[in-house]
């Protein structure tokens, strides 16, 4: 995936989902088949791996007749739901 000048990041908290947090990256050039195989081209796989292994989401949304949508889905404790610090 190429970033183009139109990528946008957006990062936000879905209103009907407290503790979550969205990263969204989208373009609108040329998208392409997010499950083909892309030697040599570890970026996505990267993000993935790295999402997942703190327990997020990680959404492609492609097509090689459309737009690129990357998307990372994190849960965190809202500040209401952290106890305070003993010490």
């Amino acid at each position: 995936m190429r970033w183009v000048s139109t990528a946008a990041p957006r990062l936000y908290e879905p209103a009907d989902a407290a503790g979550t947090l969205v990263v969204e990256v989208a373009d609108d050039g040329a998208g392409f088949d997010p499950d083909g195989s892309y030697p040599g081209h570890l970026g996505l796989e990267t993000m993935r791996e790295r999402t997942e292994r703190i327990g997020g989401q990680f959404i492609i949304d492609s097509s090689p007749a459309g737009s690129t949508t990357v998307r990372a889905v994190l849960s965190y404790a809202p500040d209401w739901a952290r106890t305070p610090d003993p010490r």
